[in-house]
């Protein structure tokens, strides 16, 4: 069966750092690079087809007290590589203060990715 989507962004997967996964996020067709929380709930995953040449960046895949990001590079050979971002906050997060402090570390960190140079 062909995958409808090609990716897939999801939030609140339960995977922790220090127990994994409470249950079986498996999808037939899918790869998926994950992102695991501090706590007992949130996470943040992203799943490609097997058809896509895609590639975690770890160096500004975060999880803190706070936010759980994680980014994917779809690895394009016919036009620009695409980025892919899935991101969760806590409640009382200040989500723009992040958000940009985040993004503006990503841009300096993985700029070849994000195509600024």
């Amino acid at each position: 069966m062909k995958s409808p989507l090609h990716v897939l962004d999801i939030s609140e997967t339960k995977e922790n750092y220090s127990s994994g996964f409470k249950m079986n996020n498996t999808l037939d067709g899918y790869i998926l690079y994950s992102q695991p929380s501090r706590s007992a709930a949130g996470n943040v995953a992203i799943y490609t087809t097997h058809t896509l040449n895609a590639l975690q960046q770890t160096g500004i895949s975060t999880t803190d007290d706070q936010f759980e990001i994680i980014w994917v590079e779809i690895v394009n050979t016919k036009a620009k590589n695409m980025p892919c971002c899935c991101a969760y906050r806590g409640i009382l997060a200040d989500v723009i203060v992040y958000i940009f402090a985040h993004l503006h570390r990503a841009l300096r960190t993985e700029g070849n990715m994000l195509d600024i140079n």
